[in-house]
């Protein structure tokens, strides 16, 4: 896996750069939306998406984690809140989450 590391002073602290595909939407709807991640970090995730939920709203996420050992693949399954928005994404700070594992 390629990953690069950056670091954007005590706001954010390490990210880094991965791209996987995310399912995410604001708390309460029913329809899940697709994007990618750009980056991550110890507190939350930048996520490149076609739309995305309002400034300030609480979303669900489901990121697929790439395999790791013996084709074991899992996900995030997360909580947070947008803090962010620009033209090509949004950033959520991720407030709890917990690891999956999925069957093969």
């Amino acid at each position: 896996m390629d990953e690069a590391e950056e670091f954007d002073g005590p706001r954010r602290g390490h990210r880094f750069t991965m791209h996987l595909p995310v399912r995410f939407r604001s708390a309460g709807d029913a329809e899940w939306r697709v994007g990618t991640t750009e980056n991550v970090s110890r507190s939350g995730v930048m996520i490149r998406a076609g739309s995305a939920p309002a400034p300030d709203a609480q979303v669900e996420l489901l990121i697929l984690l790439p395999p790791s050992g013996v084709e074991m693949r899992g996900c995030l399954l997360g909580h947070g809140r947008v803090v962010r928005s620009e033209e090509a994404g949004f950033a959520v700070t991720v407030a709890r989450y917990r690891l999956k594992p999925l069957q093969a």
